[in-house]
């Protein structure tokens, strides 16, 4: 009898000298190498995913702050995800076992659904597209309110970057980005946001590539310089 594995079944993509490998559970990319070299932290098949590392996050990334939330007068209270800082972090998605829709030699499409539930009475289709060419991975990124009520929604990847098989401290990290979000130092809760050039510039102003060193971010930026077809 054949087992499937704990972070469900695997779907493999090719294109070029791209491979990419996705765990059903949580529609999590697994793998991605470029000619044999790690581009992300890869995680084994039979593994339990490592916390949230390449799931996608819906119906809302990041966290909500001691896991309550109000929406036109009615206020909702979801289950602690991240007991040690009194959060619900990165939505109901991440542990769903999703089916395939689709899938070709270099693209994989699945879907599941997020139910309607106590701190969320929302129902939702979520369906993603991974997709390989020159350029790489593009995920995508689609949901559908199936219910009646307007329904809250927000998304996000979580890759694990991987720029070489140097120390981290030598990394090079360019972020073109002018603002970022002041957080408590404990639980990370969000205060305000700055402009990078006067808020710690030697840790949060990356607008210019340099070594990472001993520097610490677990923040989220804003002000995103866009090129002409709005991409950033």
């Amino acid at each position: 009898m054949t087992s499937t594995p704990r972070s469900g079944t695997s779907f493999e993509i090719r294109s070029g000298g791209y491979v990419a490998e996705i765990a059903s559970i949580g529609a999590s990319v697994r793998t991605l190498r470029h000619e044999g070299r790690d581009l992300i932290v890869p995680f084994d098949a039979d593994e339990v995913r490592p916390g949230f590392r390449g799931a996608l996050l819906a119906p809302w990334p990041n966290r909500v702050v001691d896991g309550r939330y109000a929406l036109e007068g009615r206020e909702f209270e979801l289950p602690l995800t991240e007991p040690r800082r009194g959060h619900a972090l990165h939505g109901l998605a991440a542990w769903l076992d999703f089916a395939p829709v689709e899938q070709s030699a270099d693209a994989v499409t699945l879907a599941a659904e997020i139910v309607p539930q106590t701190a969320y009475p929302w129902h939702l289709r979520i369906e993603t597209t991974f997709r390989l060419d020159a350029d790489g991975l593009t995920q995508t990124v689609r949901a559908e309110n199936v219910g009646t009520d307007a329904a809250p929604f927000g998304t996000g990847p979580h890759p694990y970057l991987v720029a070489g098989s140097a120390p981290l401290d030598d990394w090079t990290l360019e972020l073109p980005a002018a603002r970022v979000l002041e957080v408590t130092a404990d639980r990370l809760i969000p205060l305000a946001l700055h402009d990078v050039a006067a808020y710690d510039p030697a840790r949060f102003d990356w607008r210019a590539p340099r070594r990472l060193g001993a520097a610490e971010i677990d923040h989220a930026y804003t002000d995103l310089d866009r090129g002409a077809d709005g991409i950033a």
